[in-house]
Formats: C-alpha cells, structure tokens, sequence
C-alpha cells in the first residue's frame, strides 16, 4: 500500500511526504551524537562535537583526561557520547544568544550511574548571584529542571532517573513564562523568567559539579519561542530516532507515527 501511495503521488504530481528534522526549524545549537562527522577525536575521547545549527556553536574539551567517550555506548542503535560521572564534559565559552531568554531547549540523555545522586547532563548558570538554566536527575532521584533569577524556579517531574532508561528533557523559557516537559508530558509552567547567566554553556556536568554518568545522545535550543505544533514534532523526531515512543503520553500527536514535512 505505501508503494501504491507513492506511485499515485507521483502521478498527480504530488510530492511524497518526506520525515521531518530539526533542519525545518531555525536552531541556535544542534548537537547530535548519531552523526560521526560532527565528532573530532582520538582513540573514542572526544576533544570536539560540532554544532549542525549553521551557527558553528561547538563544544569543546582540551584537556584528554575530561573527554567523554564515542563509539563505546549507543542508544536505540545510534552512537551516543558516554560521559563517566566524574570529571568529563564538553563546552562553550559564553554565548549572548544561547544564553537568553525566548527559546526551547532539550536534551536526549540516559543516566547509567549514579543513582540517588546529583546529575547534571546540561547547564548554563553561574552561581553568584544565581543565573541562568540546568535540568538534572536531582538527590530523590526525580528528573528536574530549573531556571535562575536571583533564586531559582523548579520543576519537578514524577518520573524516575531510572537507569539505562533514555529520557527527553526539555524547557521553553519566553518572557514571563517558564514551562518545563520529561518525555512529552508537561511538568511545570510558572510565570518566572530566567535571566541569562554570564557563564559558558556545559554539557555533561553542572556548573563546577554534578557531573553526568551515563549517555548523551542530542542537545537542540531553538533560535526563538518554537510553536506548540513545531514542539511536539521535534519530541516525536526525538522519541523516533532515539527508540523513545514509549515514554510519550497517549494522545501525543507523534506517538505512532513520526512527524512528516
């Protein structure tokens, strides 16, 4: 049936649908682990992750001895970086437009140590006085995402930081508004406002702790607010990809099927 579909697209001389990515939205960062040619390193210690955003945003680590890991861990079949919950994660030195406010952030990730800990796979904060975001799988061992301005506004989800379990994190942080989702489901929306941090942009650790023990597999912030339409697609392009469609709620539009241009 999906050949005959085709072929009769192709008569009316309609084009046939093709899958969707983030390439359809504007992005201010696109990390994604899948892509082999976005990676520079040596013996699997990755010193490079570039950005696919066109921005040329990239992440970077110098020091050998803090380098996650590639071609060690996958998810869903798919290379995923493996970061070892001590010392190791990648960088981008301060970034005006990554650090403000209006746009949507997410994080595909999978903790595999660690539990009952602090962890933190992505944050852009500073501490004094307390700016900016970061999303972790907290001390109760509950998934959490937070925004600074002066103090900070939290969301708690009532999911587990189960491990070997991937998890999509994701936020939209507008003027006035701050709404956070685990897997598809909102978890917190609240009328706060972040205020961006004067602090460089860590993937795989907190600011100066928390350090990520287990995969990364994709990291996106959307150059604006996403609509709630163009939201949803890029969490079934993720859940798609990254073997997740299970943890999507009923009813969510990509739970079947993934988005189409």
């Amino acid at each position: 049936m999906l050949g005959l579909g085709l072929g009769l697209n192709k008569i009316r001389g309609v084009a046939p649908l093709v899958a969707w990515t983030p390439a359809q939205i504007t992005t201010s960062l696109w990390l994604d682990a899948a892509d082999a040619s976005t990676i520079t390193e040596s013996g699997g210690a990755v010193s490079q992750w570039d950005d696919k955003s066109g921005a040329n945003r990239n992440v970077t680590q110098a020091s050998g001895a803090n380098q996650p890991m590639t071609g060690t861990t996958s998810l869903n079949g798919l290379n995923a970086l493996d970061f070892d919950g001590t010392d190791d994660f990648l960088s981008l030195a301060y970034d005006a437009d990554i650090s403000s406010i209006n746009k949507n952030i997410f994080i595909v990730a999978v903790p595999d140590g660690g539990a009952g800990g602090f962890r933190s796979p992505m944050t852009n904060r500073q501490e004094s006085p307390l700016y900016g975001y970061y999303c972790y799988a907290n001390a109760t061992n509950k998934y959490e995402i937070s925004i600074g301005n002066g103090s900070w506004t939290s969301h708690y989800s009532t999911v587990d930081a189960t491990l070997g379990t991937g998890v999509i994190m994701a936020s939209q942080i507008a003027t006035g508004s701050f709404v956070s989702w685990i897997n598809g489901s909102q978890i917190g929306s609240s009328s706060s406002t972040m205020v961006p941090a004067v602090a460089d942009l860590k993937i795989g650790r907190g600011n100066s702790a928390f350090a990520w023990n287990g995969r990364i597999a994709e990291v996106l912030i959307s150059d604006g607010v996403l609509s709630n339409e163009d939201r949803q697609k890029l969490e079934g392009y993720l859940a798609h990809k990254w073997g997740l469609t299970d943890s999507l709620p009923v009813g969510h539009p990509y739970k079947t099927n993934p988005p189409k241009v």
